[in-house]
This record gives structure tokens, C-alpha cells and sequence, in this order.
């Protein structure tokens, strides 16, 4: 199915290119966070509100790559993207129910865990039809 591809697709972009940065601050390693994962489980009103904020976040991604890879020199490509990061922590900051350190702990948490990445994209296939 091309839309579960493209979720997923658009999944791993978001956390790729969101965290993969300095976009969202990181408290915890990727493996601090899975162990935290583990024993304490994400309510699904957390991952909901996760799926809403990655949306925008993704929106906000898509809206500044062009202009990211068509920049003329380093120094407006770097302040494209610092911009745009502080639009990603904005949009995460006004999303209800999450705040950024969850989202990057639930972003941690699924680029080390495929099973909860799958559940993730399960969660935004929904919200992507609704």
C-alpha cells in the first residue's frame, strides 16, 4: 500500500531529520530512553499527541527543504535550518499533552525499537486517513 510506505517513509524522515540534529534537545540517550521505554510504556494518549506533533513537525520539514538545498553558501543553509528547528520545538511545545522531551524520548524510542516504530506508523497511517 503506497500510503503505509509513504507514512513510513515519512516516519523515519521526521525522526531522521528531526532528531538526527540539534532540533530537539536530547536528554537521554537512545538506549537511556529505550530502557525507560521499557519499563514504563507510553500511554496511548502520549503517542497520539506524539503523531499530532510529528505531523507538523514533518510539515514544517518539508516546507524548508527546498529552500535548505537550494541555499547559495553554508551560512544561509545553517540558518535555514536552525529556523526551521525552532519552528520544529515550537510546534512540539504547542502540541497539547506532549512536550518535547517526551517527543524526543518517543522518537529515541522508535529508532531503536521496530516493533514500537511499527506501532508509531500504525498510529499515523490512522491519523494521516482521518
Amino acid at each position: 500500500m503506497a500510503t503505509s510506505r509513504s507514512t513510513s517513509v515519512a516516519l523515519a524522515a521526521v525522526v531522521a531529520m528531526g532528531l538526527g540534529t540539534a532540533s530537539v534537545p536530547a536528554l537521554a540517550t537512545p538506549a537511556e530512553s529505550f530502557q525507560v521505554a521499557q519499563a514504563e510504556p507510553f500511554a496511548d494518549e502520549k503517542l497520539e499527541a506524539f503523531v499530532v506533533a510529528m505531523l507538523e513537525v514533518d510539515e514544517i520539514r518539508l516546507s524548508y527543504m527546498e529552500a535548505v538545498a537550494e541555499a547559495d553558501n553554508e551560512q544561509t543553509r545553517a540558518g535555514l535550518i536552525e529556523t526551521a528547528q525552532q519552528e520544529m520545538v515550537q510546534a512540539i511545545e504547542e502540541t497539547p499533552g506532549i512536550t518535547v522531551d517526551e517527543y524526543t524520548e518517543i522518537a529515541n524510542t522508535a529508532q531503536t525499537d521496530p516493533e514500537f516504530a511499527g506501532r508509531l506508523s500504525r498510529m499515523l497511517e490512522a491519523e494521516v486517513r482521518e
